[in-house]
């Protein structure tokens, strides 16, 4: 297949994330398998990477984490999932979606054209009513999203996955904001925070990507989450769940990273974070 040409910016960290799952998909004790990754890498004209290592051990064990949280959502009631700056997120196509699910998926109008080229010559079709929101989330959204089909009365499942660094705080804000005038009770929110780690100085020990991913994306991150998440949670209507990266680790037999221990050490925390209204 010819590279089809990347958005640029952060639109293009997706592809790094594509190639931490292609590879996750290859290991015999495979957490997941993401049948579009592939797609996207070739599309990319970009090559696949080693299974092992710090950043698709982390990609690996997040996306797991998110895949629990989603079909925990829908098995709690919400049949409306917003996949908040969704990137190459391929769950639409892999997870097991009851009948009537309604997954948006919003992103830059850039982002989008590029995924929604590979899957069009994929011949590859949903596993539930998919719809693509091209919006920027530091504009206004919410009206794009509720033109889409989006039902604010309905319990909606909202995901932010690896996305609130790249944002400055001010838009971090408003970004709750709007979720929080769009969400029915009964509504769920996951996220994640390891920015500030993920961008530190890697230890080489199976490095595997993390410093080139750190070298070429740092000048794209604008903030960290508040040191405090559950009471910024809490701040905005939601009832937080945060668990250590340690416990995601072992619920998922992997061994944590050296590098999230040494950074908990020096006081920089990083934490998955579900939560409810």
């Amino acid at each position: 297949m010819e590279p089809t040409i990347l958005p640029a910016g952060v639109g293009a960290t997706a592809i790094a994330i594509a190639a931490a799952r292609e590879a996750e998909g290859r290991r015999p004790d495979r957490l997941f398998e993401d049948p579009l990754a592939g797609l996207f890498l070739a599309a990319a004209g970009r090559p696949t990477i080693d299974t092992v290592g710090v950043l698709v051990d982390y990609v690996a064990v997040r996306t797991a984490f998110f895949d629990d949280y989603l079909l925990a959502a829908v098995a709690g009631g919400c049949r409306q999932v917003v996949v908040l700056a969704s990137g190459l997120d391929g769950r639409a196509f892999r997870l097991d979606w009851p009948a009537g699910m309604r997954v948006f998926e919003l992103d830059l109008p850039a982002s989008l054209a590029f995924k929604e080229r590979v899957l069009a010559a994929s011949g590859l079709a949903p596993r539930c009513d998919r719809r693509v929101v091209p919006a920027d989330l530091c504009a206004d959204w919410g009206a794009i999203l509720v033109a889409a089909g989006f039902t604010p009365g309905q319990p909606t499942a909202w995901l932010a996955e690896g996305i609130m660094s790249y944002l400055s705080e001010a838009d971090r804000e408003q970004l709750m904001t709007t979720m929080a005038l769009l969400s029915a009770p009964g509504s769920r929110f996951a996220l994640e925070s390891a920015g500030a780690l993920l961008l530190r100085s890697p230890n080489p020990e199976g490095d595997n990507g993390l410093a080139a991913f750190a070298q070429e994306y740092r000048g794209l991150w604008h903030s960290t989450l508040p040191t405090e998440p559950t009471a910024w949670l809490e701040r905005h209507g939601w009832r937080a769940d945060v668990q250590a990266p340690a416990t995601v680790w072992r619920r998922h037999a992997r061994p944590e990273p050296s590098l999230f221990a040494a950074g908990r050490a020096e006081g920089q925390g990083a934490w998955f974070m579900t939560a409810s209204r």
